[in-house]
This record gives structure tokens, C-alpha cells and sequence, in this order.
């Protein structure tokens, strides 16, 4: 277990974090991840079985192989900032 951030040196703590996972159009929202995650800046670190997983969720999200095993739970929108914004 991680004790310090490789980013900012804050103190590291076990909990369940989420992650968004993006191919082309289509992402999925994945909860309730096991992760060591920084109490100061947020960066979750995983463990290679997670990241393996996460990996595998993307390919599967590239040929449309999740989706239809999923809930729908909103929407996505697309603004792009500008400077007129």
C-alpha cells in the first residue's frame, strides 16, 4: 500500500473511487472501484489486476460488446469552450 502521492506527496487512502471510460462516442461510468487515492489532490492509483480489467472494459467499449449489458443512466452533452464563451 501507498503511503505518500507520487504527485503532490499527500496522504494515500484505500476507498472506492469511479472512473469514466471513453471510446469514440460511447462512455461508461465505472463506480465503485477499489483504488488507493489521494486525500489532497485525488489521484487514484490501481492496482494491475483493476487496470487490466479497465483495459479490457475499453476494447469491449470499441466493439460495442458492453453496451447493450448496460443501464442507462443519463445523458452526455458535448459544449466546447471558447473564448466567446
Amino acid at each position: 500500500m501507498l503511503t505518500k502521492c507520487a504527485l503532490c506527496g499527500g496522504k494515500v487512502v484505500q476507498k472506492k473511487t469511479e472512473k469514466m471510460i471513453k471510446a469514440g462516442n460511447d462512455v461508461i461510468l465505472v463506480t465503485q472501484i477499489p483504488a488507493e487515492v489521494c486525500t489532497n489532490c485525488n489521484e487514484s492509483y490501481f492496482t494491475p489486476e483493476v487496470v487490466k480489467r479497465l483495459q479490457q472494459l475499453r476494447r469491449d467499449l470499441r466493439k460495442k460488446e458492453t453496451i447493450a449489458k448496460l443501464e442507462t443512466i443519463g445523458h452526455i452533452y458535448e459544449m466546447p469552450l471558447t473564448a466567446e464563451a
